[in-house]
């Protein structure tokens, strides 16, 4: 457990959230694992899940959040929240009759972890981890990667509690959103798309999606409609 300490630190100073997701990549591939993704849910109503970073191709990511949406239709059975398991290219043969798995196999990812876990404010994420090397991997192990992902969640939100010491604007002020999940949310009033809004505000469509999730929480509503209507409330008391 002593190298995880550096890992921790490294997380946990990251400045800005480029720096920390990109620090969460470096500290898997230190830990072994040639691919990681860390993915978020969307929303708190219907829990379909979002990446937040991954080193996987497109069409992997792509094929493990449509096996992964539902998760009785996954042939390889994702644990339950709370619960994670290890899988080895052995395990992994008895279901190549799975799109995902054959695509696992494909590109030599001989072993890996998944977990569907909860963070600390109760929302959903899951966590794969895969390596080339056909070592079984140890309990220890799949805990580091968890703590870490914990951590890098922990820090996403304290990032963004930082921003809203910021002055927002009377509507995000009312809202008790940061500057830049008001932001989010005016360019979403106006019809852009997660992607629009990614490009406008310069950060990943993955962030857009985290911080949507965070501002469904704050306001207690379950879509982006709802939220937006709170906001033009929120702007007309103001004005």
């Amino acid at each position: 457990m002593f190298m995880m300490i550096p890992l921790v630190d490294r997380i946990r100073q990251s400045a800005d959230e480029a720096a920390l997701l990109a620090n969460f990549q470096l500290s898997m591939a230190e830990l072994g694992f040639s691919w990681s993704n860390l993915s978020i849910a969307m929303n708190m109503a219907e829990v379909g899940y979002e990446v937040l970073v991954s080193n996987w191709p497109e069409t992997v990511r792509l094929k493990f959040h449509e096996k992964t949406r539902v998760d009785s239709g996954f042939a390889a059975q994702l644990p339950p929240a709370g619960m994670s398991f290890t899988w080895n290219d052995m395990t992994l043969a008895g279901h190549r009759e799975d799109s995902f798995i054959s695509v696992l196999l494909a590109h030599g990812i001989k072993t890996g972890a998944f977990a569907s876990l909860t963070d600390f404010n109760g929302r959903p994420y899951k966590l794969v981890v895969g390596a080339e090397s056909g070592h079984p991997l140890v309990e220890d192990l799949v805990g580091q990667v968890i703590i870490l992902a914990t951590i890098t969640l922990l820090r996403l939100d304290s990032l963004a509690h930082a921003e809203a010491a910021a002055d927002p604007g009377p509507a995000a002020a009312t809202l008790n959103l940061s500057g830049t999940q008001h932001e989010i949310l005016k360019w979403a009033a106006a019809g852009k798309s997660n992607s629009d809004i990614a490009a406008i505000l310069e950060l990943s469509t993955s962030a857009v999606s985290y911080h949507l999730a965070r501002i469904y929480k704050i306001l207690g509503v379950a879509t982006k409609l709802q939220a937006v209507a709170l906001l033009t409330n929120a702007g007309a008391r103001g004005g």
